[in-house]
């Protein structure tokens, strides 16, 4: 759930805040905040620890393609100002 404009509520394996915060044009800062039950057993606790280490860690599956998307589009941002791009692909028509 996201509150308009940097707050997300999420519910994954964890329930999480998280708070984007621009720190300049070119940063951002993420800060994290992890939620539990109370009286969760150790057990149960390193379970959502770990499934929360192994999807949202910069080695997780999660993580890693967001970081390269977060990159791509920041170098796509330092572009200069070209003309529009031709999507047309050869065509001659459109059907």
């Amino acid at each position: 759930l996201c509150l308009y404009p940097n707050v997300y509520l999420m519910d994954q394996f964890s329930t999480q805040i998280r708070v984007i915060r621009p720190i300049a044009v070119d940063k951002t800062e993420v800060t994290i905040w992890c939620f539990a039950p109370k009286g969760e057993s150790d057990q149960a606790r390193a379970l959502r620890i770990r499934q929360y280490e192994d999807f949202f860690n910069v080695s997780g599956m999660g993580t890693p393609d967001d970081l390269e998307e977060f990159s791509a589009c920041q170098r796509g941002y330092l572009g200069e100002n070209l003309p529009w791009s031709d999507l047309s692909r050869g065509a001659l028509r459109w059907v």
